[in-house]
């Protein structure tokens, strides 16, 4: 991912639950994230690139 790109990920009662900036690899770190369905949102210079619904299940 390019500088400047964000990720925010919300719960399914719609509270931000984690945000970042995207490193270079692509890497978000969720192992603290309980198990459960989020949706998630990459922003790039203030625009939507990507969202996406995905189940968080183990570690």
């Amino acid at each position: 991912m390019s500088e400047n790109t964000s990720a925010t990920i919300y719960n399914t009662e719609g509270k931000r639950v984690y945000y970042n900036l995207v490193s270079e690899s692509g890497h978000l770190d969720l192992y603290e994230l309980p198990d459960g369905i989020y949706f998630i949102s990459l922003k790039r210079s203030g625009k939507v690139i990507y969202e996406k619904q995905f189940i968080k299940v183990g570690q």
